[in-house]
Order: structure tokens, then sequence, then C-alpha cells
């Protein structure tokens, strides 16, 4: 596994159109449909949520469609990335991945780049790394198991800086995904089941990261800790502890993840200024992002060397 950290290799990640009547019709359209087809597949257990479904899903391609009128596409070019970007406080000290790599000409830090590579990745934050991580390791027992005719894939990781100096490098590291804040609005949109699927898949993030950290990243300090939602707003925290009401509901197993705190017995708990009204506390997770991703890629260039 190559992990080349060039300047040189940064590219803009998309361009303008330069046809927008017909690029936006085709991006719309497929947006549209992307939509749509997952709520296809989700079949309600009674008629009215079926109903609600069918409404929905037209007024998606109604909106999707109304965006086809405008002047040009949704998207255009973040540019090239700056030359002496600002270095983010969580990136110190460097990782040790980086005295395996050498400098270029212009003394950047640079691993030499492969003339052929089976996967290129774009970017070494936390979803690069995951990704390369779930491939390699994939492909190994695929090749222990002797399902593999062929010889291992090879993988070259592209960064415009220097390895996590990214989104994720400037992350604080709270591991605490929205579940019953979201949950009624999934289910309504997805039905129960696609609904309570999303937020297990989150929950998963917690448990995964911390199991991850200790056998690849034991410095990234992965720890569980309590999270806290603090309400000042009286219609607020009603509308909170009514999701919650609906979230325990359905899910009455996750739900128990969940305490609701009110009045001074949350003020005095949790040392609250006085005009808090309550709180909802629920299980959660922190990390270093930058030495979580650092030790990963490193593990990843011990593990598969060739790769």
């Amino acid at each position: 596994m190559g992990i080349p950290f060039s300047r040189e290799h940064a590219r803009p990640r998309c361009q303008c159109s330069t046809e927008p009547s017909v690029r936006i019709s085709k991006y719309v359209e497929g947006e549209a449909e992307k939509l749509a087809n997952p709520l296809k597949q989700v079949q309600s257990q009674d008629m009215e949520g079926q109903e609600r479904q069918r409404v929905r899903r037209l007024e998606a391609t109604r909106r999707m469609r109304a965006l086809s009128q405008c002047p040009s596409p949704p998207v255009s070019t973040p540019g090239l990335p700056i030359a002496e970007p600002t270095r983010s406080f969580w990136t110190y000290p460097p990782s040790a991945i980086l005295a395996r790599l050498v400098q270029d000409p212009d003394g950047n830090q640079c691993a030499a780049v492969p003339e052929y590579a089976d996967v290129v990745v774009i970017g070494s934050g936390i979803s690069g790394a995951s990704f390369v991580r779930t491939l390699l390791n994939a492909d190994r027992r695929r090749v222990n198991k002797g399902e593999h005719e062929h010889k291992r894939l090879s993988v070259v990781m592209l960064e415009a800086y220097d390895a996590c100096s990214g989104a994720t490098g400037r992350n604080g590291g709270h591991i605490n995904p929205p579940l019953y804040h979201d949950y009624e609005e999934l289910k309504n949109t997805l039905g129960l089941r696609a609904a309570q699927h999303i937020i297990r898949f989150r929950l998963a993030h917690l448990e995964i990261q911390q199991r991850v950290g200790e056998t690849d990243a034991p410095d990234a300090d992965c720890r569980t800790v309590e999270a806290v939602d603090v309400y000042y707003d009286e219609e607020t925290f009603e509308e909170a502890k009514r999701l919650l009401k609906v979230y325990k509901r359905d899910m009455p197993v996750e739900g128990q993840q969940y305490e609701c705190v009110v009045g001074e017995a949350a003020r005095k708990r949790y040392h609250l200024s006085e005009y808090a009204l309550g709180c909802i506390a629920t299980r959660a997770g922190a990390v270093h992002p930058y030495r979580f991703v650092a030790g990963v890629l490193t593990r990843l260039l011990e593990d598969h060397p060739k790769q």
C-alpha cells in the first residue's frame, strides 16, 4: 500500500458544466431516481403508511424536477488547495506515519507513486482509511480461503497535504450520532423497519470504533463517555421529550440507554445553569480522530506492505 502526499496530485473535485440546461436535467433525474428507489423498496405495514410514502415520493420528485429550471447546476469547484494552510491543533505532534514518507523537491512529504494500482483513494481521513482497511482486510481473507486466483489488490491513497490533514484532522472526536432526534422523521419517511435499521447502524459506530481503536490505534484515547443534551427552552424541551418517548416505544432495547432528567435534579447532577430546564443523557464515545486515523494507516502499512 503506497500513500503519496503531494500537492501536485491535488485536483478540483468537480467542474462547472458548460451546458447547464442539459446536464442539470440529467443530474436532477438521477437524483430523483436515487431518492425514489429506497422508498419504493420499503413496504409499510398498513395502507395509511403506504399512502404517506406515496405522497412523499411524489413531493420529492416534484422538488427535484423543479431544480431543472435552475439557470446553472448546483455544483461548483472548490479550487485547488492553498499552498500554506493553517495546521490544526489536533495534528500536533505529527504522526510517525510521516517518517515513512520521503520529501519531494519542494520539501513536501511524498511517497513514490506506482505506475499502476487496482484502487485509488482520494483523501486520507476517516472515510478513506476505513474504506481501505475494510477492502484490504477482506481481500486478505479471500486469499487465505483460496478464493482468489489472482494477485492481491494494490491500493494508492492520495492526499493534498499530510496524512489526515483535512476535516478529520480538525475534528474534536465526539461519537454521538443523532438517534431519537431523527427517528420519527426517518420512520415517517422510510417506514418502521428502515428507520430502525438506520438507527442501529448509527449505534454500531461506537462499539466498532472502540474495537478498532484498541487494535490499531491504542494511543487514540477511544473511550466511553456520557453525552448530555441540555435544554433551556420549554417548547424545545417538550418536543425532545416527545421524540424520545416515540423512540423508546418503538426501540425499547436501544431506548434504555437514554435518561431524561428534569429541573433541579438535572442542574445539580450536571452543574448546569439555573436557566436549564432539564436534559437528556445517554452513552456516547470520544476519540482523538487524527491519532485514530494515523494508527489505522500505520497498521495497514505494517499488515499490507506490498499492497
